[in-house]
């Protein structure tokens, strides 16, 4: 009878083992994709570093029309679309510039004379043009521009920020 006692606990040992182990696995599982899944959506803004850039030699703002125009240039990099903020020290404005297959417009005014763009294809560059004021800028120049690229839905950080805005007359 001794036997079947000390038999009983050590068999009551390697099941308390092994629901210990069984507890870890399913806690290890649960936390790896939880931890994995934020990983993946942060680890997609690293590679596109100077990727995605403000070209300041065709960024200007117009005076006379209450215009801004940036120039975006962008790498070979996947993105599903562009933030450009623009701030003055009294207001600011967020323009989403979408894919390819999308178009945004980048004025409040209607349909008519309005301007139509979106995002540049990799490995190359685009000028947008765009009425301030029709955007509800109101009447201040904005004193800088950043650009946010979206990679995978995630928006990363500002790739490209520009604070000395000049006058378009400076570059004729």
């Amino acid at each position: 009878m001794k036997s079947k006692r000390g038999l009983s606990g050590i068999i009551t040992a390697v099941i308390m083992i092994a629901l210990v182990i069984a507890a870890s696995a399913i806690i290890w599982a649960a936390v790896n994709s939880l931890v994995k899944g934020k990983l993946d959506s942060s680890s997609s803004c690293f590679d596109i570093f100077d990727k995605l850039s403000i070209n300041s030699g065709y960024t200007c703002y117009n005076l006379s029309t209450n215009e801004l125009r940036i120039s975006i240039e962008r790498g070979d990099i996947e993105l599903s679309g562009i933030w450009i903020s623009l701030a003055s020290p009294t207001e600011s404005k967020t323009i989403k510039l979408p894919t390819e297959e999308a178009y945004v417009k980048l004025s409040n005014e209607t349909d008519y004379g309005a301007v139509w763009k979106y995002m540049p294809n990799a490995d190359s560059s685009r000028t947008y043009d765009i009425d301030l004021t029709g955007a509800g800028f109101g009447s201040s120049s904005p004193d800088s521009i950043k650009i946010y690229p979206i990679v995978g839905g995630n928006k990363c950080d500002a790739s490209g920020v520009l604070s000395n805005i000049i006058n378009c007359a400076l570059l004729a």
